[in-house]
């Protein structure tokens, strides 16, 4: 019998431990699979660009073409360029943030708000004419005009053009300097938009009406009036007439007086076709010390100097693809210069506009190799250099010419047709219409108009198959078959190779590739084994055999009749329509990268941030609040960092003191600015220390008040009003307005309980068995005898016990709510809306939990009860809200009073939400177990109390004063006595006139 008992065990532990074997080898296939993540990984050799308008959209489709005819390599990525368009740039950072689009550019202005609201970082910057990277901001205005301007300050009243809101040389500038010397008075420390509102008269400044610009919704239009957008939804936006630079000196042609432009923003739109009768003499500079000059003097009367615009990205892109994307724009900027223009790309200046000091002469002595730039770079220049792999030598001008200056292939640049602007994809001559800028014989590229077209098919041009001028021996060299060089070997897009199907995938093609192609001994043949930098040019002998390099990706059947249009990155008008300046700007002649130390916002912008800080200027730096608690600390930390995020001025700092009465003297004494306090509290502070009421808390109801309830249990039907007497009661606070003022005096004035003259304490603790009353034995609240049994159901710990802040757990009105629930009371005294703040799971603390509304009810003055929701008609009387007090009597400043309204309006604009969670801030909710800290966890808003009303008697109301009247025993005691006095005084004075 053992043996076989042995046998079954022995299976048994046989299947057991097979099952386990099995069980984690499961286990461990399982968590042995690679981490397949369903998110895509962003594709970094794909550009998503942002544009702001149709006929920005257009031009970067045509730039996006252009790259893919040219195939622009970085290292050994070949990267694609899309579009996306947006409204505006505030929409393009937010796609930018999101990695929604790649890269824009922004003006000055426009990269604070991007780096330090969008995380967007620039990467590199636009280079103007002379190698300088920086314009000057001017003030324009028409010859003989504003005669009675002899000063900045004479501006006050004036009409005004602005290029938009937060434009760097169109705004912040200007604005900056009105304010320092300009007499402009700062109305709104957080709002420049009204500044400027309440400085000029009617004028025109784009997007001054946006929620961004006008958080609480109370700018004027003052500022949109000389707008004239037609479209709807569009007057006084970015896609209004006066939008942008050009859009400002319209203004001021049309309408305005003054235009706030950059320097060659009156000689750019002069020179276009729609100003074409106008000449620069009409116009002057108005300087920063009243005198006019001409208006090509804006080295000697601006009003700063502007860094030029800047390409963004996100400050999520890795340092590695931020250096692919400059090597991109840098080779694209170089490929698509404006190639009607002066600018000469020897680099006389470095990238950040300083002089480069005789890198470039014929001395080479301090550099060891001057064909390379600081970068590694080979420096190529147009009339010096003698590269036979990259032009033409001009010692041997028969040497075969490979490249252009640009090391690009000379038949890349043939005439591209986009489609879009008059040209006939199937005609070698533009169409002629009205519409066409190159219509009518002006198309200096059409083979009608060879004037100045090198690559026409005039006589002077050496690379055409219509110049047999010296072919001569040189036939194999110009035009045979056996000529590699020849159009015919050539796609329509200069490309060299055969044709290849559009419709090809781009797998299969792959696979026709060279798979050594890239092999370092082909990329560097006589030097194989050094180290190539993979972000320098491509390297040029392997164009020749790199079959991938001149991938053919369009082709055609006859390719010597097709014209590309020539792109340029740096050319907008007339070819996009009437504004300029679409994409980067029409003056730049360049883009360099940024080095990595100048990628974020604050080193880029450098001394121009303490023009964009300056005006956000306050005339009150500081705003200390006070609190009586190490939660309510704790919060008021969190909210001055949360202010700070958004730049809300006056700064806010915090001040703890012990007590309410502590803060009303930390106040008085200037320790303290601001603190919130109960209806009471704020007539003692008022009484006592000449504090004044300037904002309060908003609730459920539509005035800033609440009304005052007795709650009971549901289960305790034996509790009522009308008779308390051994009864336990909850209080939120000794002379406090809901838990201690409007009962007490309540039940004193019907006779409920003994008065004891206006000793209210004394009634209260000999007419209740037991009660929590925190503060009842403080000697700052209770001057006379203490009594033990008001703070016997009272709950705190150690030296907290009955403390009259939240370091009682029975503090305040969900704390006298609390002591209902737990703490053994029978009524408590609350605000109407704290049973429902506790109740249907709204709070997780264990305590309140599992609480219903039904539970509890309201407890009437004539003795019935009601449920909960029956506040309205079913309460001990409507007392004012929590208000915010500051500096009365001989302290009373209205420019300070001001700062601090304006502060608390913005703060709850920003941080007004009643849900908040780790990531955010919410002024209006606590963090459990507290509840009330600072501001009631009840308030919806603040609200801006009346200067008529801010004495607090005015606040308060004849009901309050009248029942405080009731329970205290000293109130209105320092007004009847100032009252007396003054009486007499006036009695005698009297007398003694009449005498």
């Amino acid at each position: 019998m053992i043996p076989k008992d042995r046998t079954y065990l022995c299976l048994s532990l046989l299947i057991l431990f097979s099952l386990i074997v099995i069980s984690a080898g499961q286990n461990f296939w399982k968590i042995s699979q690679p981490n397949v993540s369903n998110k895509q990984t962003r594709d970094t050799n794909k550009i998503i660009w942002c544009t702001i308008s149709r006929a920005e959209f257009q031009k970067c489709r045509n730039f996006a073409m252009a790259t893919e005819r040219d195939r622009i390599r970085v290292a050994y990525d070949t990267l694609t360029l899309s579009c996306v368009q947006a409204t505006n740039k505030d929409e393009c950072m937010a796609l930018l943030d999101e990695e929604k689009a790649t890269m824009t550019t922004l003006d000055a202005g426009a990269i604070f708000i991007g780096g330090r609201y969008h995380s967007l970082v620039p990467i590199a910057q636009e280079v103007m004419e002379g190698g300088f990277n920086y314009y000057f901001a001017v003030a324009v205005v028409k010859k003989a005009t504003l005669t009675d301007v002899f000063s900045l300050r004479d501006l006050r009243g004036k009409k005004a053009c602005f290029a938009g809101v937060e434009t760097y040389a169109g705004w912040v500038l200007p604005i900056n300097t009105l304010m320092k010397i300009g007499g402009m008075d700062i109305i709104d420390c957080n709002n420049h938009v009204k500044t400027a509102s309440n400085y000029f008269g009617s004028s025109c400044a784009v997007n001054c009406l946006s929620d961004k610009y006008n958080p609480i919704g109370d700018n004027s239009d003052r500022l949109c009036q000389l707008c004239i957008g037609k479209i709807p939804g569009g007057r006084c936006t970015d896609t209004d007439p006066y939008a942008g630079y050009e859009g400002a000196f319209r203004c001021l042609l049309e309408s305005g007086d003054i235009a706030f432009l950059k320097h060659n923003t009156v000689s750019e739109a002069i020179a276009g076709m729609d100003y074409a009768g106008l000449s620069p003499d009409g116009f002057e500079l108005l300087c920063t010390d009243g005198s006019r000059r001409p208006i090509t003097d804006h080295l000697g009367c601006n009003w700063g100097k502007v860094p030029t615009d800047a390409v963004v990205t996100s400050s999520a892109v890795s340092f590695e693809h931020r250096i692919k994307y400059q090597k991109f724009l840098e080779k694209a900027s170089q490929i698509y210069f404006k190639r009607n223009g002066t600018y000469s790309s020897r680099p006389e200046f470095d990238q950040f506009g300083n002089k480069v000091n005789n890198r470039f002469d014929n001395d080479d002595s301090n550099n060891p190799r001057p064909e390379l730039d600081q970068y590694g770079n080979r420096i190529y220049d147009n009339q010096n250099d003698n590269d036979q792999n990259y032009g033409v030598n001009p010692n041997n001008p028969g040497e075969r010419p490979d490249f252009d200056q640009f090391g690009n292939k000379i038949n890349r640049f043939k005439r591209q047709n986009f489609g879009d602007f008059g040209t006939n994809p199937y005609d070698n001559n533009p169409s002629r219409n009205n519409d066409n800028p190159y219509a009518n014989g002006d198309n200096p590229y059409s083979q009608n108009n060879n004037r100045d077209n090198p690559y026409s098919s005039n006589t002077d041009n050496p690379y055409t198959n219509n110049n047999n001028r010296d072919r001569g021996s040189n036939q194999e060299l110009y035009g045979n078959d056996r000529n590699p060089n020849s159009n015919a070997n050539f796609d329509p897009y200069g490309n060299r190779g055969t044709y290849i199907d559009p419709y090809e995938t781009d797998d299969k093609r792959k696979n026709q590739d060279d798979q050594f192609s890239r092999d370092p001994y082909t990329l560097n043949r006589d030097n194989y084994g050094d180290n190539i930098d993979p972000y320098s040019r491509d390297p040029k002998p392997n164009k020749d055999i790199d079959p991938s390099y001149f991938n053919n990706t369009y082709g055609g059947p006859n390719p010597n009749s097709t014209y590309y249009e020539v792109f340029s990155m740096f050319e907008s008008t007339p070819r996009y329509g009437q504004h300029g300046n679409l994409l980067f700007q029409d003056a730049a002649r360049k883009i360099v990268p940024l080095p990595e130390n100048l990628q974020t916002y604050t080193s880029f912008l450098a001394d121009a941030l303490d023009t964009i800080m300056g005006v956000r200027d306050c005339p009150v730096n500081r705003m200390t609040i006070c609190v009586t608690s190490d939660a309510e600390k704790e919060k008021c930390v969190k909210m001055r960092t949360a202010l700070k995020a958004q730049l809300l001025k006056p700064e806010m700092d915090c001040y703890k003191g012990h007590s309410q009465i502590h803060c009303m003297q930390a106040i008085r004494s200037g320790t303290a600015d601001v603190t919130v306090l109960d209806a009471s509290d704020v007539y003692t502070a008022g009484l006592n220390f000449d504090l004044v009421p300037f904002v309060s808390e908003v609730y459920n109801l539509e005035d800033p008040e609440y009304y005052v309830v007795a709650v009971g249990k549901e289960s305790d039907p034996s509790t009522e009003l009308t008779y308390l007497r051994g009864k336990n009661t909850c209080h939120g606070g000794i002379n406090t307005a809901a838990g201690w003022v409007y009962p007490l005096a309540f039940l004193i004035s019907n006779g409920w309980i003994r008065p004891y003259g206006c000793n209210s304490i004394r009634a209260a603790a000999e007419y209740f068995t037991k009660s929590c009353i925190p503060g009842a034995l403080s000697t700052e609240y209770n001057t006379g005898v203490p009594y033990d049994n008001m703070c016997d159901l009272c709950h705190g710990p150690t030296f907290r016990y009955c403390r009259r802040d939240h370091s009682e757990d029975y503090y305040g009105h969900t704390g006298a709510f609390r002591c209902l629930v737990e703490g053994g009371g029978h009524v408590a005294f609350v605000k109407h809306t704290t049973v429902t703040e506790n109740t249907g799971g709204k709070k997780r603390e264990w305590w309140a939990r599992d609480n219903l509304n039904d539970d509890f009810e309201l407890l009437c003055p004539d003795g019935t009860r009601a449920e909960i929701n029956e506040y309205q008609r079913c309460n001990l009387g409507k007392v004012k809200a929590n208000a915010v007090v500051t500096r009365g009597g001989y302290g009373y400043n209205e420019t300070h009073i001001n700062a601090y309204i304006n502060l608390f309006m913005y703060a709850q604009t920003f941080y007004g939400r009643k849900f908040a969670d780790e990531f955010s801030f919410s002024m209006f909710t606590s963090t459990p177990p507290y509840s009330d800290l600072i501001f009631s966890d009840a308030t919806t808003q603040l609200k801006v109390i009346e200067p008529s009303n801010r004495y607090y008697s005015n606040y308060l109301g004849p009901d309050f004063m009248r029942a405080r009247r009731i329970v205290d025993c000293h109130a209105g005691a320092n007004a009847v006595a100032i009252s007396t006095a003054i009486l007499t005084l006036s009695t005698l004075f009297a007398i003694f006139i009449l005498g």
